[in-house]
């Protein structure tokens, strides 16, 4: 069986008097895909924040591989759903992947060990071809891609992914999913997304967030007519449980 990576118990969390989110409890295992659902401002990106150590429970407690998140916080990549940026500064699509690098070092220059896993982190989300482009002239899936180069430039054992799909075309959406589907062969990976109905058979289960959390499992649907209409098995969200 593997091992927890994520454990919430009796957690809430609020902005000020605003309860964003209520006596969540659940637990993901390593190299677990979990999809997170939910409306907008139910609380998935503070959700992740929360699994981040970037904020902290107003009751409750939260463990990240058996520690408290802000601990563990050099083991989890991070990709936002949006980044800010001086849409004129020279900044390159390697610059901004060797950023993913940083949090394990103290000064000096990037050596050998750093350029191999920038190197394989481009490779994996193919972008070496665009390694010299400015980032700021990228289509909107080019740069989510660059954005999860970063996040696995440090090698991290948990991938946490906020809208990476959002406003992108169908193919990069179709690409995108299928390198993320790679990654997961290796480390856990957690991913918003705004709105699904159908998903892709390599998620484990479902997280739906709406001021509650409740996970869902997924059901395996099989048929000719779904494989035909979606060129691969998929898997159903069970709605057994209410997300409203």
């Amino acid at each position: 069986m593997n091992e927890t990576v994520i454990k919430f118990t009796d957690v809430s969390f609020a902005y000020g008097s605003v309860p964003i989110l209520k006596n969540v409890n659940f637990t993901i295992a390593e190299r677990e895909f979990v999809y997170i659902v939910g409306p907008n401002g139910g609380g998935k990106t503070t959700l992740l924040k929360l699994i981040l150590g970037l904020l902290y429970p107003v009751k409750g407690k939260i463990e990240v591989f058996g520690e408290d998140p802000q601990k563990v916080r050099r083991k989890i990549g991070y990709s936002p759903q949006h980044i800010q940026f001086d849409q004129r500064f020279p900044i390159t699509v390697s610059d901004v992947v060797f950023m993913g690098r940083l949090g394990a070092r103290i000064g000096g220059h990037f050596n050998k060990a750093d350029r191999k896993a920038v190197a394989k982190a481009m490779e994996e989300l193919d972008i070496t071809d665009i390694a010299q482009y400015p980032f700021s002239s990228l289509s909107g899936g080019q740069r989510q891609r660059v954005l999860i180069a970063r996040a696995i430039a440090g090698g991290p054992d948990m991938l946490l992914l906020d809208e990476p799909t959002a406003n992108i075309d169908v193919h990069s959406e179709d690409k995108l999913s299928n390198i993320i589907s790679e990654l997961n062969k290796r480390i856990t990976v957690l991913m918003v997304s705004h709105e699904l109905s159908f998903v892709a058979k390599k998620i484990n289960s479902v997280l739906c967030v709406n001021r509650e959390v409740r996970i869902h499992p997924t059901s395996e649907i099989t048929g000719d007519a779904v494989k035909h209409l979606f060129d691969q098995d998929m898997k159903l969200i069970r709605h057994d449980l209410n997300c409203g």
